[in-house]
């Protein structure tokens, strides 16, 4: 998602047991922060939000991460909102904003695993 830039660890790559204590820890000490219409507890630290999807923490398959001036908050502070650049990519943002929090976790991180073969793949042609 080049508009929104972060990071993000996958659950079944890294360590189950500081997996689930990140995930509690965000939780725990977090602060509710928006993201257009969603809700999520967010966790700053060195200038890092981290946060979930909001699933339980047996479903959650991801943590991720944004600088703080990345994040919504403070780009709507800013008025930097990313505007959708085609009709298509509007109507894609309109249909995410439909579904559930775990489906869009998911949709997002197929997403993300798409774009990264893409780049993987134009990075691999030999220029002409």
């Amino acid at each position: 998602m080049p508009e929104w830039p972060h990071e993000y660890i996958v659950r079944e790559r890294v360590d189950e047991k500081l997996f689930e204590q990140l995930v509690r820890h965000i939780r725990a000490n977090g602060f509710e922060g928006a993201f257009y219409q969603e809700v999520f507890i967010y966790f700053e630290e060195d200038e890092m939000f981290y946060w979930t999807m909001g699933n339980a923490i047996a479903e959650t398959t991801i943590i991720n991460r944004c600088k703080k001036e990345s994040s919504y908050e403070c780009r709507v502070r800013n008025g930097i909102l990313p505007q959708a650049t085609t009709l298509a990519e509007q109507q894609w943002q309109d249909s995410l904003m439909e579904l559930s929090p775990e489906v869009r976790e998911r949709v997002a991180h197929r997403r993300a695993i798409a774009e990264k073969a893409t780049v993987a793949f134009w990075e691999s042609v030999p220029p002409s």
